[in-house]
């Protein structure tokens, strides 16, 4: 089969397109073939070799959204052939070696769900692994009806779905973006816009401080944010993303987003301030299947700024890179 592959990190150069076999399946895996994949800021901080600071399994191929066909499974499995199915792997890992950009993968039955006939491929791969971090971030079902919700970078991927999704539990959604990202974002369905390029969060938000803080940026926005929330209010904090925008390093913004971590969550346990809740999403199909619902009745929706075919996945991994993507961008095999 074809996959985008790479054998050390670095700049999006070391990724190429190669043959390489087919996968094998193990046991409570299905082989799918892979119609679309998305391409996340994790795939290119993991080839970049920021995501941990310790050695990756190479060679590897990036990605963890996954949208395709159901090509083989074993007796008495959930699936069958030719079932369109649908998750988030957990292929960020750097001792993870195998990840979505290919045309096929073995990949674990207890990471997917059927996609629902309303939703297409593309979608799907678009949706999977923002919607399952927003959905774990915002902790859907304990938000309330009138509480307020901060929610950075609301164009990005996980932020336009996270507007969405706490729009619909009956939120007041704030969000911040650029001034070229306003609308957007409240189409999306944020109630109110802090454009970032003039504005400062904090000084807007001191005086009506919020209830939930969902961050994917990290960094110097850790302390900002939790500066904003109610004492009673929670800072999900979603890793990694952050790592280098502290400017020490790999390894010293890691520690520093470590030391982050934990005072935060002894201010939380102590009741001395808001909850500090780390996120790294993990692959979860009863999730899967209430987010597609909400998809199926068209109270979610994906924004896919790009595609790209699997030939120029390293133009793919470049645009996320660097183009400031609004919503998701994707890759598709055929």
């Amino acid at each position: 089969m074809r996959a985008c592959q790479y054998s050390r990190t670095g700049d999006s150069t070391v990724l190429n397109v190669v043959e390489v076999a087919a996968p094998l399946r193990a046991k409570g895996e299905v082989i799918v073939e892979i119609v679309a994949a998305g391409v996340n800021p994790l795939d290119v901080k993991v080839r970049k070799g920021e995501f941990f600071p310790i050695a990756q399994r190479l060679p590897k191929i990036p990605g963890c959204d996954i949208a395709g066909y159901v090509q083989e499974a074993a007796p008495g499995s959930q699936f069958k052939k030719g079932d369109r199915v649908w998750g988030m792997l957990e292929t960020g890992f750097c001792w993870v070696k195998t990840g979505t950009h290919a045309e096929m993968i073995a990949a674990p039955e207890k990471a997917l769900a059927l996609i629902p006939k309303e939703v297409s491929f593309e979608e799907a791969a678009a949706t999977a692994s923002v919607a399952i971090t927003a959905w774990q971030a915002l902790d859907v079902d304990r938000l309330r009806a009138g509480q307020r919700v901060l929610i950075h970078a609301g164009s990005g991927g996980i932020g336009h779905i996270a507007i969405q999704l706490a729009k619909n539990a009956g939120t007041h959604v704030i969000t911040t973006a650029s001034t070229g990202n306003t609308r957007f974002v409240q189409e999306v369905g944020a109630d109110e816009v802090i454009d970032y390029t003039c504005a400062d969060f904090v000084k807007e938000l001191k005086n009506r401080p919020v209830d939930v803080v969902v961050d994917s940026l990290g960094g110097d926005y850790t302390a900002r944010s939790r500066a904003v929330l109610k004492k009673s209010g929670r800072y999900a904090h979603i890793m990694a993303n952050g790592w280098s925008r502290l400017g020490y390093g790999i390894l010293m913004s890691f520690l520093l987003e470590v030391w982050q971590i934990l005072q935060g969550l002894i201010v939380g346990l102590l009741g001395m301030g808001p909850k500090h809740q780390p996120v790294g999403a993990s692959p979860n199909p009863q999730q899967l299947n209430r987010i597609g619902a909400l998809m199926a009745s068209g109270k979610v929706k994906v924004h896919i700024d790009k595609t790209f075919p699997l030939e120029q996945a390293r133009a793919a991994h470049e645009y996320q890179e660097k183009g400031r993507p609004r919503g998701k961008i994707l890759i598709t095999m055929k």
